[in-house]
């Protein structure tokens, strides 16, 4: 049963990596763009993707943009790997069943241990789901500032400006507010 479920999704990374690697190197703050197509497994009975499905078709593009920016190398080089802390995701338009679309990745910058990547499906210039991810780097059961991981890949810069975190603080205040507990600190 979980062999089942897994090649769908491993077939997609393959894809991804298959195609994202043609397209060669990538700045630290670029754009990946990754052409898909809406397979059957990724569509619920009103033909169109599920919303479970841009979680795991988001999974292909941030590989795709590892490897293109040197994040991937530097992860090898030293044994780290990513953990996502949460997403935040819109969904504006449906995509139909076989439909093509762009899966569009970049990295918006970091603070502390915590680094975002936002990413857009679209279609012809029509952003169907939007969505920004909250990550952290961790090695051996810690976290490692991305400002080291960064500065490993090469990027000497700070970090960009981040104006999506208010909201993503006020999302994660009022969540903690609905389930009893105090906002989280290390948030932002």
């Amino acid at each position: 049963m979980v062999g089942a479920m897994l090649v769908p999704y491993a077939m997609r990374i393959a894809l991804a990596l298959g195609r994202g690697l043609p397209q060669g190197p990538l700045g630290f703050f670029g754009e990946a763009r990754l052409p898909m197509r809406v397979w059957p497994t990724d569509v619920d009975f009103y033909l169109h993707a599920n919303n479970g499905s841009y979680l795991t078709l988001m999974d292909a593009g941030r590989y795709q943009l590892a490897l293109r920016t040197g994040l991937a190398r530097v992860m090898l080089k030293r044994n780290c790997w990513p953990v996502l802390g949460g997403a935040i995701v819109r969904f504006r338009r449906e995509l139909r069943l076989l439909e093509r679309f762009e899966l569009c990745s970049r990295l918006l910058g970091w603070r502390g241990k915590w680094f975002f990547i936002e990413q857009r499906f679209e279609n012809d210039g029509v952003v169907h789901a939007s969505a920004i991810h909250k990550a952290v780097m961790r090695r051996k059961g810690r976290s490692v500032p991305f400002e080291e991981i960064a500065r490993a890949c090469g990027c000497s810069v700070t970090s960009p400006p981040l104006p999506h975190l208010a909201a993503w603080q006020e999302v994660l205040a009022s969540k903690e507010r609905l389930a009893g507990h105090s906002p989280d600190e290390e948030a932002g």
